[in-house]
């Protein structure tokens, strides 16, 4: 079980770009999130003309990305230990992932959205090239105000020992 819960960190710190369970990977995980139940029923519904609910075209958009978390976990604990190293080795994990996600956009996606296997896989493709660049953008911003705001933090700290030794002198 907690090979299962490892490697699934593991995949969602490599999509967030920060580690689990630190501010910047909760803040762009919520950016990551509001953008898919934003853009992602704008996309479904006006594009894609689905036609189905905001949070049923968000249960929709988030089956993919729950398949591929578990075909990366799937890949990266049963397949990756009996590899040697080397170039298959590495992409194996992304390619269980790709695949996993595509099954299910092609298969269960369609039916919570009510469009067509094409239109339900281009609409996935579509809301997650803006969850890309949320990710990305929104990531960026908040890795660099955490990282501005430790060094407040340290700054205050310094200030604090240099006031507490006058005081002390």
């Amino acid at each position: 079980m907690t090979d299962w819960k490892t490697e699934f960190y593991s995949f969602f710190e490599t999509i967030l770009g920060s580690p689990y369970g630190t501010k910047p990977f909760w803040i762009t995980a919520g950016i990551a999130l509001g953008t898919l139940f934003i853009l992602g029923w704008l996309i479904a519904n006006f594009i894609f003309a689905a036609k189905r609910g905001i949070l049923l075209t968000f249960i929709a958009q988030l089956l993919p990305i729950a398949a591929a978390a578990a075909g990366w976990v799937a890949v990266s604990i049963y397949a990756i230990p009996d590899l040697n190293a080397g170039f298959i080795r590495d992409y194996l994990p992304l390619a269980g992932a790709i695949l996993a996600g595509f099954i299910t956009a092609m298969i269960a996606t369609r039916f919570f959205l009510g469009v067509s296997e094409g239109k339900s896989f281009f609409c996935v493709v579509a809301s997650y090239a803006c969850v890309a660049g949320a990710i990305y953008f929104g990531g960026t911003v908040v890795t660099q105000v955490d990282s501005g705001l430790e060094g407040l933090e340290m700054q205050q700290q310094e200030h604090e020992k240099e006031t507490n030794s006058i005081l002390d002198y």
